[in-house]
């Protein structure tokens, strides 16, 4: 894994990851134990930035709603959408107070 990477710009409301991941997956090592290829950290974390920064510029439809995965030593790059939202993100939307209620 220390090829790989994701990419996931986040709203402030759903799509999570349990979207993408339903179920726990199988244990995986650490990033202390396994490794982390310094040059993928560095484009995840540039990739990440970028997205961030179209958020507050108010791109969010253009980022949000898809995962980025990377691998480096295939050179690949995959968008996969995520679905609308699952049973754990709907229902904190649901329980979380409106902005035009607080005001």
């Amino acid at each position: 894994h220390r090829f790989q990477g994701m990419v996931l710009a986040h709203a402030g409301r759903g799509p999570c990851l349990r979207c993408l991941f339903e179920e726990d997956g199988p244990e995986v090592e650490t990033c202390a134990a396994g490794g982390v290829l310094g040059a993928m950290a560095g484009l995840v974390g540039h990739l990440q930035a970028e997205r961030a920064l179209r958020l507050l510029a108010g791109e969010a439809v253009a980022v949000t709603g898809y995962v980025t995965t990377i691998d480096a030593l295939s050179g690949r790059t995959r968008d996969v959408p995520l679905p609308d939202g699952c049973e754990r993100c709907l229902d904190s939307l649901s329980a979380a107070p409106s902005l035009s209620a607080a005001a």
